[in-house]
């Protein structure tokens, strides 16, 4: 299914008044899109995991729109498509943004408290099978546009400076925050760029792996990265070469 069948069908709902017909309508979506767009669906045994986690989601959804239906008359004025990702759907809120899909962070703020990575307000997991699980995650919306590719890099830089290659920069993945927050015990400022997608982040400490520093190659990154780290590299010479 094209991404702009998507659009199509979270755009339907809008007709829809009633607010119980609408979640359960926006659940089967999201359902029929994720199932579409993964290899979750290829044991049906696990159906009754599936469904719980449908369950939850239908009310956590649910809780943020009673939490924000006082600022409009309709839920679809509330609950925004804004986008997707090759396993994940992505929905606005007011000012915060719903990520739900396969399990996206192997690595977030919310654990490690970078100041450089989007704040993470909830972050729960689902375990389905060894190798089917799903999350659904809460992050403020934040400004992506007019961003530039020098901002780019340093965002790139800042994380490469904790021991962490980011193999996917691109200025899709990234944003400018909107708001102040204070959120366990960081300042992120109007106008702070983060990245915004928590996924791809390989460590490269002094502890790393020898067979994990060797899976490193050009071969195994795109060519940003590859441009990022050696410019990297020529502007610190502390860290080990690893390209």
């Amino acid at each position: 299914m094209e991404k702009s069948k998507y659009y199509e069908l979270f755009n339907k709902l809008s007709q829809i008044s009633n607010e119980n017909e609408y979640l359960d309508e926006l659940i089967k979506i999201i359902k029929q899109i994720l199932y579409s767009r993964t290899d979750f669906v290829k044991n049906s045994s696990n159906d009754d995991l599936r469904n719980e986690f449908f369950i939850f989601l239908r009310k956590k959804i649910e809780s943020l729109y009673i939490k924000y239906k006082n600022r409009s008359s309709k839920i679809s004025d509330i609950i925004h498509f804004i986008g997707c990702g090759h396993t994940s759907l992505v929905f606005r809120l007011e000012n915060i943004v719903l990520k739900i899909g396969k399990k996206s962070s192997n690595i977030h703020s919310k654990k490690y408290n970078f100041d450089c990575l989007i704040p993470v307000f909830d972050n729960q997991s689902f375990q389905i099978s060894n190798k089917e699980y799903y999350s659904i995650q809460i992050t403020p919306l934040v400004d992506t546009n007019n961003l530039t590719e020098e901002e780019l890099y340093c965002t790139y830089k800042r994380l490469r400076s904790l021991g962490y290659i980011w193999n996917d920069p691109t200025l899709d993945n990234i944003g400018r925050i909107i708001d102040d927050i204070e959120f366990e015990g960081k300042t992120y400022k109007n106008g702070d760029v983060v990245i915004i997608d928590l996924e791809d982040f390989v460590y490269v400490g002094e502890n790393t792996p020898p067979e994990v520093l060797d899976d490193i190659s050009i071969s195994g990154y795109n060519q940003k990265t590859y441009i990022y780290e050696v410019r990297y590299m020529e502007e610190n010479s502390s860290p080990k070469k690893i390209i």
